[in-house]
């Protein structure tokens, strides 16, 4: 008997993660059933159970891909020097550009229904602090205590308008338009916050 190269066994798990995240934006995860997974991969069921043992692990595979890639865009690494205002401006460039480019990973870490997975709402919680730590790094050096406490909480507030909105823009089809919609998000936020800061 033919053994599968570990090559072919990683085409077939990466085939089946593609095809899964498509289907749990489309289906949603309590939607989708490993039948459906089998359907849109064009595996049998007993080869997905060979690569995963429950539609939970894979929900849970899928959410970690795309809050890696996620984290990826947003490191805080990359908004250290950065000014508040700059901080903010980027930060609302990347979520629209998450939210046009990379629709399914959006979805998936944004609007998803798997959040009742203990792993993936614990995920989505640590993706959740790192796109807060992004905008307010080097808040707590250059504010007061007080000043400090507000403006993250001005932050956390701001993301969580920020992310749906970022939606709402990235499909508007005139370009002006986006940018335009884009530049009011801007001054919105940034008024928010800059009043802490």
């Amino acid at each position: 008997m033919n053994r599968m190269t570990r090559h072919h066994r990683e085409q077939l798990r990466r085939k089946i993660l593609d095809s899964s995240r498509e289907l749990f934006v489309t289906q949603g995860c309590y939607g989708a059933t490993m039948d459906d997974v089998a359907v849109v991969s064009g595996l049998s069921k007993p080869a997905l159970y060979r690569h995963f043992d429950s539609k939970d692990e894979l929900c849970i595979v899928v959410v970690e891909e795309c809050s890696e890639f996620v984290e990826s865009l947003f490191s805080p690494a990359l908004f250290t020097g950065l000014t508040l205002e700059e901080r903010v401006s980027r930060m609302i460039a990347l979520f629209i550009g998450l939210a046009v480019d990379h629709p399914h990973t959006y979805a998936i870490v944004f609007e998803s229904d798997m959040g009742h997975i203990p792993d993936v709402a614990d995920r989505l919680h640590e993706l959740r602090d790192t796109l807060l730590q992004s905008l307010t790094v080097g808040a707590d050096e250059d504010l007061a205590p007080e000043a400090a406490e507000e403006f993250a909480l001005r932050a956390e507030m701001m993301l969580a308008a920020v992310i749906p909105l970022s939606k709402r823009i990235g499909v508007e089809s005139v370009p002006l338009k986006r940018d335009n919609l884009q530049k009011v998000l801007f001054e919105t936020m940034w008024g928010g916050l800059r009043s802490a800061a």
